[in-house]
């Protein structure tokens, strides 16, 4: 195998993304997604790229409610990430987060801990607050707080978050997750005067 093939992988790789976001030959997405790993496999096992058809096979079978097939590629999108780790931890954020919200709808706050504690892990000994993705980690901790009744805890991460928000959409998401466990706490003070910030 050369790297022409590799690179073919990569375009296929590419060419499946398109589709996705385009809607046309979504019944392709697949095939296309599952020759990229094949094609970039061979040519280097357990490389980097990797990472992007199995994140994009997992978002692929969430979108067609195939949620075991789904965690499996996030899962495997990981541990490409875990296996690369210092080429760039980064990617680790949205395969977790994906994960993450599959556990939370399932009331599975047990493995949504774990997951987030997994990411956290390999970003403690790295400047975790300027990498993207942060806040949306965090966002999802706090979540787990508020799902298992701990709203103190969720507020604890929540606030200090307000700050660190990259965009008006991140802002929005933490100020209603923070309104909601002001809420479940009976602080309607706090709930007034927030509300009306937003």
């Amino acid at each position: 195998i050369d790297h022409q093939q590799y690179s073919y992988g990569i375009s296929m790789n590419n060419l499946a993304l398109a589709y996705s976001e385009s809607g046309i030959k979504f019944g392709e997405i697949e095939n296309y997604l599952l020759d990229s790993i094949k094609l970039i496999s061979d040519y280097r096992p357990n490389e980097i790229m990797l990472y992007y058809p199995y994140y994009n096979l997992g978002n692929y079978y969430a979108s067609i409610n195939d949620i075991k097939k789904s965690k499996e590629f996030h899962l495997k999108a990981i541990e490409i990430v875990e296996l690369n780790i210092s080429q760039d931890p980064g990617l680790l954020i949205s395969s977790i987060l994906a994960l993450v919200q599959m556990h939370l709808y399932e009331n599975n706050l047990i493995e949504a801990s774990n997951l987030i504690k997994r990411a956290e892990n390999i970003f403690s000994n790295d400047n975790a607050i300027e990498r993207k993705g942060y806040a949306g980690l965090m966002i999802s901790k706090a979540k787990i707080h508020y799902a298992s009744g701990q709203h103190n805890k969720a507020i604890e991460i929540l606030e200090p978050l307000i700050t660190l928000a990259k965009t008006n959409r991140e802002m929005l998401i933490i100020k209603t997750d923070l309104l909601e466990n002001y809420l479940a706490t009976h602080q309607y003070d706090l709930v007034a005067s927030k509300a009306l910030e937003i």
